[in-house]
Order: C-alpha cells, then structure tokens, then sequence
C-alpha cells in the first residue's frame, strides 16, 4: 500500500470533517482552526481522532490529539505518523 500524500490526506480529512460537524467541505481549509473556525470541541475532537485511527490504521495518543489547532496540524500528525510506522 502506498502511503498518501498530503492532498489525499487533506482530501479524506476534509470529508470526514464534513460528515462530522454536518458542514460543507468548502467550508474547511489548511489553514482552519479546529476550535475557533469549525467549532470542534473534545467530544468532536475524540471523534476525529477515532476516524483518523480507524482512516489510516494509526494509534495516535490523546497527547499528540490535544495539540493539534488547525487542520493542517492534524495532516502533518498523520504524515509523521505514516512516515514512523
């Protein structure tokens, strides 16, 4: 299996986001506070952080998942942790 980029990452981030918080992916960029731009609070965050796991067979430690800010940060915690495995 061939790891995915950062576009189909983002791609599959976005949807599940959508899907999550019942809002058009237009409406979620790079650059998107999780908190202040999408509204996530933790009980959507353990949400997201089991799609993530489940998405991309990762084990992400709820440290790591409390960092994250923007959407952009949880991509570059998905490569890393894709690139680690």
């Amino acid at each position: 299996m061939t790891t995915p980029d950062a576009d189909q990452i983002f791609s599959r981030i976005r949807k599940a986001l959508a899907k999550l918080l019942k809002i058009p992916e237009s409406k979620i960029s790079l650059e998107a506070s999780l908190k202040d731009d999408l509204g996530i609070d933790s009980v959507d965050n353990l949400d997201l952080l089991f799609a993530i796991e489940d998405g991309f067979k990762l084990k992400i430690s709820e440290e790591k998942a409390s960092q994250l800010r923007t959407v952009n940060d949880v991509i570059e915690l998905i490569k890393k942790e894709l690139s680690d495995g």
